[in-house]
């Protein structure tokens, strides 16, 4: 909606909450006198600028403008980190003990490796579930929020190794890649726990049980309970699976870690594998002068694989 009011010598025009002024420049020099063509060399004047021609006072539309003042500033002012901490840790513990009685709300927290600084995948992970918390706090519920690291795996081994300065772990053993993977992964866990508080994602994050790691005893000591329990109900069975190995990082690959060169090139083969022994309709079918040096050939476009393989497996 647009207002208009007027009077003899100003016409103010009211859109919301910012208005906008078309005063007569000539009564706002004080000079009635002069034509209204001839106030910006009047402006120019006053202002104390010998230059009266057009342009050469960059500001001298400003006192004919009446806008409205703010106190906000034009660019954003980082919070202290105790306001931050009003209103995300101080308002977890708040919550906790005012919405004792209230239906719980539990999001799981799948960790992040503890292998370096933060970026925008984290930001869009832990945003995102601050923005879930809050809203079911919003709708009256209790928040048990949890967040995590995940402590071990190739990430972490390979970046404590890098910043120990070991030869691609070649030189070290075992045990002190092991340590070296703990000792970064802490450092690690700690710098990103304080972006998060930064971020003011809302999580008891200054208590010992308020957050979780991998590494720690009493999770260890849980995931052993639990291996237990399942291999006394008979989950647990001991069988034969392929598994990926890295000869240069020495451990086990999951598939999710293996990465295919796009421009490879397959070469196929064809191998001929010496008969061990034939099956008794296999032996009946053929004559006997063929059972001696019998070899069954193969075709394959994967030829890195025939180091590991076992049999030949053929459709009569």
């Amino acid at each position: 909606m647009l207002l208009r009011c007027c009077n003899q010598s100003s016409h103010f025009f009211f859109s919301r909450s910012v208005a906008f002024s078309t005063i007569n420049p000539v009564e706002r020099l004080g000079s009635a006198t002069l034509p209204p063509r001839r106030w910006a060399a009047a402006a120019a004047g006053r202002s104390g600028s010998a230059a009266s021609e057009p342009g050469t006072d960059k500001h001298r539309f400003a006192p004919t403008l009446n806008l409205p003042h703010e106190r906000l500033p034009m660019r954003p002012v980082p919070w202290a980190p105790e306001r931050v901490a009003a209103h995300a840790e101080q308002l977890y513990g708040w919550q906790a003990a005012h919405h004792r009685h209230r239906p719980p709300f539990v999001l799981h927290d799948g960790p992040p490796y503890a292998n370096g600084e933060l970026h925008v995948g984290h930001a869009l992970n832990k945003i995102l579930k601050d923005i879930v918390n809050r809203y079911k706090l919003l709708r009256g519920h209790r928040i048990e929020f949890v967040p995590g690291w995940d402590c071990h795996g190739l990430p972490i081994e390979l970046r404590a190794v890098k910043e120990g300065g070991g030869a691609g772990g070649q030189t070290m053993s075992a045990g002190e890649i092991r340590q070296a993977a703990r000792h970064f992964a802490q450092q690690a866990l700690l710098d990103q726990k304080r972006d998060f508080q930064s971020w003011g994602v809302m999580a008891d994050w200054g208590n010992v049980g308020g957050s979780y790691t991998t590494m720690d005893a009493a999770y260890e000591a849980g995931q052993l309970g639990v291996f237990a329990d399942m291999f006394r109900k008979g989950f647990i069975y001991r069988g034969f699976k392929p598994v990926y190995w890295s000869p240069s990082s020495r451990t086990a690959l999951a598939e999710a870690e293996l990465e295919y060169r796009d421009d490879h090139e397959s070469h196929s083969i064809y191998v001929a594998l010496a008969v061990s022994r034939l099956s008794p309709a296999a032996a009946a079918a053929l004559p006997a002068e063929c059972h001696a040096g019998l070899k069954a050939l193969i075709w394959t476009t994967t030829p890195w694989t025939l180091p590991a393989n076992m049999a030949v497996c053929a459709n009569p």
